[in-house]
């Protein structure tokens, strides 16, 4: 994996940490 898009993926997981950070996770985990 390219390490930005990793880095960008992590950024975004920052951002949107809400009560949706579980279901956020799951769909990150299947893109990152």
């Amino acid at each position: 994996m390219d390490r930005s898009y990793y880095s960008l993926c992590s950024t975004f997981v920052a951002q949107f940490r809400t009560h949706s950070e579980y279901i956020l996770y799951l769909l990150l985990s299947s893109y990152c």
